[in-house]
């Protein structure tokens, strides 16, 4: 239904991140991975440039940790079975978080 929150598996957005900035998150901290031989020194400061402004939550990288990432479905469902959304961050992540651990303690 529409404004339901979904757990989605983290591995696509991984693999996303480690493409565009060259950080593996797949150990639970970013890490700085090392360039391959075969890019181009343009390619090299394209991706350092990214690095300077890239900045990720520490909320946003614990949902990475367990490898699944909150969403909440934005359309109206249909027949078609397609779901929009998007990732659930900042204090609206927050909120949720502390939302669904109070209902796991009952």
């Amino acid at each position: 239904t529409k404004s339901a929150i979904v757990t989605i598996d983290a591995t696509p957005f991984k693999v996303w991140y480690k493409n565009y900035y060259n950080i593996d998150l797949s150990q639970g901290k970013a890490q700085i991975l090392k360039f391959q031989q075969n890019i181009s020194k343009e390619e090299r400061e394209e991706i350092e440039g990214r690095r300077q402004e890239r900045v990720l939550p520490k909320n946003i990288e614990e949902q990475f940790k367990t490898g699944k990432v909150l969403a909440m479905i934005s359309s109206k469902p249909g027949q078609v079975g397609r779901a929009d959304g998007y990732i659930l961050e900042g204090e609206e992540l927050d909120f949720y978080v502390k939302k669904i651990a109070a209902r796991r303690k009952k």
